[in-house]
């Protein structure tokens, strides 16, 4: 399905919806060609695969040591937030991955905040997270359930 057609059965889904479906499971593309997406569509050539390292850790561990920027007030269907919890739930919904979030030396997501949110309403108990390789010793220091993943950057590596 094309970007254009996967937006158009999009927004044809989500008019009149209210909160999220029930019972979605967080699915993740951990290919190394598309980890630039979790830039949210910046350009690939700025965020080479090689630059990232893939961990996963617990949910809770990465709730409790997110910062201010990256903590939500309300629930991912409010109003502020809908358009990207959208597009997160219709792509699982469909049985697509998307992209797993970026997380920084300071807890911060600089990608991915609808995508984590999302996987958090759902109770995702442990989730894959991207992390710059020049912050992976801090981050690794900050969330004592960070693991490194085991296929990393292999091609094809397979989904959480």
């Amino acid at each position: 399905m094309s970007r254009a057609d996967e937006l158009a059965e999009r927004v044809k889904w989500s008019k009149d919806l209210v909160t999220p479906p029930a019972d979605l499971t967080a699915q993740w593309d951990l290919d190394p060609a598309h980890l630039y997406l979790a830039y949210d569509g910046d350009d690939p050539d700025l965020h080479p695969g090689d630059k990232f390292t893939l961990i996963e850790a617990d949910v809770a561990d990465v709730h409790g040591k997110l910062t201010h920027h990256s903590s939500r007030d309300k629930g991912s269907w409010h109003k502020k937030y809908k358009p990207g919890s959208e597009g997160t739930a219709f792509r699982w919904l469909q049985g697509l991955p998307v992209t797993p979030p970026l997380i920084n030396r300071v807890g911060s997501l600089q990608g991915g905040n609808h995508r984590y949110h999302l996987a958090h309403y759902y109770q995702t108990d442990r989730m894959p997270f991207l992390v710059l390789n020049e912050d992976l010793a801090a981050v690794l220091d900050l969330l004592p359930t960070a693991k490194l993943v085991d296929c990393h950057m292999r091609m094809p590596c397979p989904s959480l």
